[in-house]
């Protein structure tokens, strides 16, 4: 695996909760595709990777920058950001499209898993943390930072997710503000989504070589799931599972299920459909059938 190619720029000196956690991994998981096993393991790679970002960033990000994020709101700039933070899964997901942000906050350990599935690929050693966990937002840090943009997602139209209520007024003023949309029809969507942003922040999506063969893979990984259900069909119940119950997902209001589902995958719905992602089984395990997938989410249950 090797990681794609970053877009630096020139530094300045010096919600719902209930809905978010598993919808939240919608667009990370996806950008992860982009980048994940898509390089060659060749020990020369780091050299390759060198050459492809000076490639990538002979030339300064220029010009006005102009998105419409999840909120309808509108973030017009005379000039390209050039010290952006971000949440953790949202810098995961451009990360994976090849822009590398100043800051992040939301789940940072101190010592990353091996597999995170808000990090992904992440590297965050040469990143400020401004926060580590939800609620954790150090509001004098990322002023120090003097950003340009702040990056987050929102799912109800309106707040950003990991932004502290309490302190939301204070940040916003500090810098402009994206809420991308934490709730895009598809995996496809999502992926879009990042790489366009990527690329209004200065990221060459088209000369990043591992975000083109990223691409390549995650149609192959879709076409090859495809394949294989309609050669040995099966019925996948996704949910999340906590020592005591589980709780099943409505997989038409995923979109990793809908893109799945397109793709061929036949989910089990449950029995009483939640009008909302999750439905309840407390202390109930999860039911069986003849052929059954269980697939559990690595999300976690729902926050109340």
């Amino acid at each position: 695996m090797t990681r794609p190619a970053m877009t630096r720029r020139p530094r300045r000196s010096l919600i719902g909760r209930r809905r978010a956690p598993i919808v939240a991994a919608t667009a990370l998981v996806a950008l992860a595709a982009l980048s994940a096993c898509s390089g060659d393991t060749d020990p020369t790679a780091k050299d390759d990777e060198k050459d492809n970002l000076a490639e990538c960033q002979s030339a300064t990000p220029s010009g006005t920058f102009d998105y419409t994020d999840g909120r309808g709101e509108k973030v017009a700039l005379d000039t390209i950001p050039t010290t952006v933070v971000a949440q953790s899964s949202v810098a995961a997901a451009l990360w994976d499209a090849g822009y590398h942000v100043d800051g992040i906050y939301g789940e940072v350990p101190d010592k990353p898993l091996e597999t995170d599935r808000q990090l992904g690929s992440l590297d965050t050693k040469d990143m400020k943390v401004i926060g580590k966990t939800y609620g954790q937002f150090d509001t004098d840090a990322y002023a120090q930072l003097q950003p340009d943009l702040l990056v987050d997602y929102t799912f109800d139209g309106k707040g950003l997710w990991y932004i502290p209520g309490k302190q939301s007024k204070q940040v916003l003023k500090l810098a402009p503000s994206i809420g991308v949309s934490g709730t895009p029809k598809s995996i496809d969507e999502a992926i879009a989504g990042f790489v366009d942003l990527a690329g209004k922040l200065g990221a060459d999506t088209t000369c990043n070589e591992a975000v083109v063969q990223g691409k390549e893979n995650y149609q192959k990984a879709l076409d090859e799931i495809g394949a294989a259900v309609k050669d040995k069909p099966l019925d996948v119940l996704v949910t999340s599972v906590t020592p005591e119950d589980f709780y099943p997902v409505n997989p038409g209001t995923l979109p990793e299920t809908r893109t799945l589902a397109d793709a061929g995958v036949t989910f089990m719905e449950p029995a009483k459909k939640p009008s909302d992602i999750f439905g309840s089984s407390a202390g109930r395990r999860p039911p069986t059938s003849p052929t059954p997938t269980s697939s559990s989410s690595t999300a976690g249950p729902p926050r109340s």
